[in-house]
């Protein structure tokens, strides 16, 4: 089985030297989303007004297969999004 690596990002790097052995890419994409839901489930982040953070899944030959990230959305944009998506429902 390949083996990946899992580094985050969060103002800092953090390299897994180890990596863990995985059937394929789509597994490994899997571990990426699940590594990513963890920390921000645990809370072992500070996203509000920190440097967003990353979940960068490299192969052994050293491929990027997938990257995450996670980040406080500023209130205005947020509003934008909002606003727009409420222009669409009332269109439809």
């Amino acid at each position: 089985m390949p083996r990946y690596h899992f580094h985050t990002l969060n103002g800092r790097l953090f390299r897994d030297m180890d990596g863990e052995d995985l059937a394929d890419d789509a597994a490994a994409r899997r571990k990426a989303l699940m590594i990513m839901g963890e920390v921000l489930r645990d809370g072992g982040i500070d996203l509000w007004g920190a440097d967003p953070f990353r979940v960068l899944c490299i192969d052994a030959a050293g491929s990027v297969v997938t990257g995450l990230v996670a980040q406080e959305m500023p209130a205005g944009a947020a509003a934008r999004i909002l606003a727009n998506l409420e222009l669409e429902a009332s269109d439809g």
